[in-house]
């Protein structure tokens, strides 16, 4: 009885043991148990249990599965077992290791032929350079993957393929195209019924919104992603969620949601022992905590991310990390360990821009060594269909002749066979002939009398043409003279249609006539500028009134803004009904501009008077604190050290006050100008190469078409040199995150044109209105005064500026300077 009961209880404590094992624990006794190619595949699967939370370990696994396929000649284990590294090496950001494994484990692919495989690879590889901003090579890879997995009927891997697209679009900040992608991915995920999914392509949608600034849209799609990733019980996609929501509120400075919102998704990562995700949200809350000015629980937050992202190697992180840390430090006044951090961040920075550096270098060598081979295998082509060419000749050659034989033989029995013919047809023919003199001369008496008829009919046809000729020329002479008309002139049926329009208007547009006439006025002017200014006046001219208005119309091509005179003028049928309207045009911007421009150059002299008087009260003050303070420095040397920093401080602030109120004065009595005729191209250069160092701290690519000589301008060098200065400053600084500067000029005949271009965030169409005014800025630091210099510098010059800009494309100024011809 006691063997039995023992036996029990060991049978009960030996299955509680399996029971409690971890699945990593299970698949590891299960390996040690199999051989041969059924090992391989619990080798990878244990692998891929052990990415998620030992990356050494699982890199181990993979490469003794690596080994062992190779041995057994396995090349699904072993392109498996590449592929997994590659994956490991990507988490690990170890872009180079893992782009040679995806390359490597494509090539046994290929051989097997496994779809879903390369599939898979090519679309891990396009997210590689996703990462490292390299967007052709991207879309590339990706659209590769989607061909395979569409050709492996592969749907849900379809759908990812298609979010991954969506991404890269997003990161080039084509909105529209990575929601039409990202909408296709959901589309392809419903058929699927696959929740997991549909939540992250939910998330990938709010994501896009949010970029777009429609909070609302994003918070919306953020809220489905909840519900899908709920449905399921997918904790990773609920935490995403939770985090991108965090993050919502925290750009919109509530930071009490927003961090409400990152613990939620630190519990459930925390949970799922999500080390990386961990990281990336304790950084997160840490510069909440930073912002809020709870420097205490900022830096144990820090504290924790940088000793996860150390243990995992996570480069990325720990640069952010170190930048927080040295912002805590700063707060704390702790300046030499501020430093210290912010070393470490640099250090770091520079670190991860080297390796991407390498991982280029090494993949334009591998795209070489790939071209040469193609261009071998490419030669030895050639030479095989040489050959056949030869013999294909060969054959011809006997084919003709053989056919020469044929063809000569037929026609010989073909001769005779014509001959006869040709004899029975002599005698055909010679009856016809008779019975054709008989017909003609009938037909001669006919001809005769429908001659008469006809020279009746074309007298009265010429009559009809002469007063068909007359009206034409009345209309030629009616149309020369809309046609010399400098005002645009157009006639417009009751459906908004074109149907006249003469040439000025052609010129005005930029399209050619039959572009515009059977086109409507929407598509010509675009439907928001039809909608909100042309049809309510249109609408009443069709009622039978006569409408006058001015008003400012956009083309097109977005860097043209005219100011029109416009006239509606109703048509009348012999019905007396309203047809048509009659529009005539005048282009009176110029004046418009010289009326705005008399009105800036009359506030700023009010506002500069005020300027200088302001600025000569403040500076006495200013001073007399300046000096109390040197004194004080000077007389109380070996007193107190907080004392002297204090003192410090006094001088600095006062050096920085005074400048601004020199900036004032210059701003109130500018210098007088000294002019001098010469080479504008020269002074241009000569700026460039000032901020060519800025633009390559910043990333900046830069590209200059300046020609060596310029038509003679009058000018003065400081102030010109000064205001092309600002204005690529301003370029520079719009562009935080890299970007593109453009500077040309080009020798018109009257005028010399420049054009500063930069692919910045853009400036709105309401600060467009006030960038020159004085004191408006939308800088953190600044007077506001640098705009308002360079066009008192422009006007000084007789020149016109003009600013062209669209929010998140970029910002164009174009400069146009007169020639001096005395």
């Amino acid at each position: 009885m006691k063997v039995k009961i023992s036996f029990l209880v060991f049978v009960f404590v030996t299955l509680s043991l399996f029971s409690n094992l971890t699945p990593i624990d299970s698949l590891s006794a299960e390996i040690g148990k199999t051989k041969g190619k059924k090992k391989v595949n619990l080798m990878l699967k244990l692998s891929t249990f052990q990415k998620a939370k030992d990356f050494h370990l699982a890199e181990q696994t993979a490469l003794r599965a690596l080994s062992l396929s190779d041995s057994l000649k396995y090349d699904f284990g072993k392109s498996e077992a590449l592929k997994i590294l590659g994956d490991i090496y990507y988490d690990q950001e170890n872009f180079k290791d893992s782009f040679d494994n995806y390359r490597r484990s494509i090539e046994i692919k290929t051989k097997i032929k496994d779809m879903s495989g390369l599939a898979y690879c090519y679309r891990a590889i396009g997210s590689l350079y996703l990462k490292q901003t390299n967007y052709k090579k991207a879309i590339e890879n990706l659209f590769k993957s989607l061909e395979y997995y569409q050709k492996s009927e592969n749907f849900i891997g379809s759908s990812g393929t298609l979010n991954n697209i969506g991404l890269v679009y997003k990161e080039i900040k084509e909105y529209d195209k990575a929601l039409n992608y990202f909408f296709k991915a959901l589309e392809t995920a419903k058929e699927t019924k696959d929740e997991y999914l549909i939540g992250r392509t939910f998330l990938n949608i709010g994501s896009v919104y949010k970029q777009k600034g429609n909070i609302d849209e994003a918070l919306r799609y953020y809220e489905k992603s909840l519900e899908s990733s709920g449905k399921i019980g997918d904790k990773s996609g609920i935490a995403l969620c939770y985090n991108n929501i965090g993050n919502i509120f925290s750009d919109q400075k509530k930071f009490d949601k927003a961090l409400r919102y990152y613990l939620k998704s630190l519990k459930i990562k925390k949970e799922l022992h999500d080390s990386k995700s961990i990281a990336y949200t304790l950084l997160n809350i840490g510069n909440l905590y930073l912002e809020k000015g709870n420097i205490n629980t900022a830096n144990r937050y820090f504290f924790d991310a940088l000793n996860i992202s150390k243990e995992l190697n996570l480069k990325e992180i720990r640069r952010d990390v170190y930048l927080g840390l040295s912002r805590v430090n700063q707060f704390q006044k702790k300046y030499y360990s501020a430093l210290n951090y912010f070393q470490k961040y640099s250090a770091l920075k520079d670190s991860i821009m080297n390796e991407n550096i390498s991982v280029q270098i090494a993949n334009i060598q591998t795209k070489y060594e790939t071209e040469k081979k193609e261009k071998e295998i490419e030669i030895y082509k050639l030479k095989l269909d040489k050959q056949k060419l030869v013999v294909w000749k060969l054959y011809s050659l006997l084919g003709i002749i053989f056919g020469i034989m044929i063809f000569m033989s037929y026609f010989y029995f073909q001769k005779n066979k014509i001959n006869k013919k040709l004899r029975n047809e002599i005698k055909v023919r010679k009856k016809i002939e008779k019975e054709l003199q008989e017909i003609r001369k009938e037909l001669e008496l006919r001809v005769k009398q429908r001659t008469k008829q006809l020279a009746k009919a074309n007298l009265e046809l010429q009559k009809k043409i002469n007063e068909h000729k007359a009206t034409e020329e009345m209309y030629r002479k009616y149309e020369s003279i809309a046609n010399t008309s400098k005002e645009f002139m157009t006639l417009i049926n009751r459906n908004y249609i074109y149907e006249a329009v003469n040439d000025s208007y052609c010129k005005a547009c930029g399209k050619p006539r039959e572009k515009i006439i059977g086109h409507s006025v929407s598509q010509i002017w675009g439907e928001e500028q039809f909608e909100n200014i042309i049809k309510k006046h249109m609408d009443m001219c069709f009622q039978g009134n006569e409408v006058h208005y001015q008003e400012w119309f956009n083309f097109s091509d977005a860097k043209r803004r005219k100011f029109y005179d416009v006239a509606y003028y109703p048509f009348y049928n012999e019905k007396k009904e309203v047809t048509h309207t009659i529009v005539v045009t005048r282009d009176v911007t110029e004046n418009k501009l010289l009326e705005t421009q008399l009105l800036r150059s009359e506030r700023l002299a009010g506002i500069g008077e005020l300027a200088a008087g302001v600025a000569h009260e403040i500076r006495n003050p200013i001073a007399i604190i300046k000096s109390t303070a040197q004194y004080c420095q000077n007389k109380f040397q070996s007193y107190d050290k907080e004392l002297k920093e204090l003192m410090e401080i006094f001088v600095e602030t006062s050096d920085k006050i005074d400048k601004t109120v020199r900036k004032l004065l210059e701003f109130a009595k500018p210098q007088q100008s000294r002019m001098r005729k010469g080479n504008i191209m020269e002074i241009l250069k000569k700026v460039c190469s000032y901020i060519e160092g800025k633009c390559a701290e910043q990333n900046i690519e830069t590209n200059y078409e300046i020609p060596e000589t310029s038509l003679p301008v009058l000018f003065d060098e400081d102030k010109l040199n000064g205001a092309f200065l600002n204005l690529m400053l301003n370029a520079v600084e719009a562009m935080p995150n890299g970007g593109k500067l453009s500077v040309s000029a080009v020798n018109k005949k009257d005028e010399i044109e420049i054009k500063i271009t930069d692919t910045g965030k853009g400036i709105s169409p309401d600060n467009q209105r006030k960038i020159f005014n004085p004191f408006f800025t939308t800088k953190k630091t600044g007077t506001g005064l640098g705009l308002s210099l360079v066009h008192q510098v422009i006007n000084i010059h007789h020149g016109k500026i003009n600013v062209y800009s669209k929010i998140g494309v970029g910002t164009e100024i174009i400069l146009i300077f007169p020639v001096y011809k005395k």
